[in-house]
């Protein structure tokens, strides 16, 4: 599964057309006290995944 994409305005965006309309369907705590967030693209209807911080902002990877 493919990983967002953060672009410079902290939206997270589709890896594969870089559009940020997408639907998060799934979110699970992560080891370092994050969430993993499941999308899916509205626009292309890829998968992918981005993660959030323990505060709700999206990480830098």
């Amino acid at each position: 599964m493919l990983r967002g994409v953060l672009q410079k305005n902290l939206r997270v965006c589709c890896p594969t057309c870089l559009e940020n309309d997408h639907v998060v369907y799934r979110r699970e705590p992560t080891g370092d006290r994050g969430i993993a967030n499941h999308c899916r693209c509205n626009r292309c209807g890829e998968w992918f995944i981005y993660e959030q911080d323990k505060v709700g902002m999206p990480k830098v990877a």
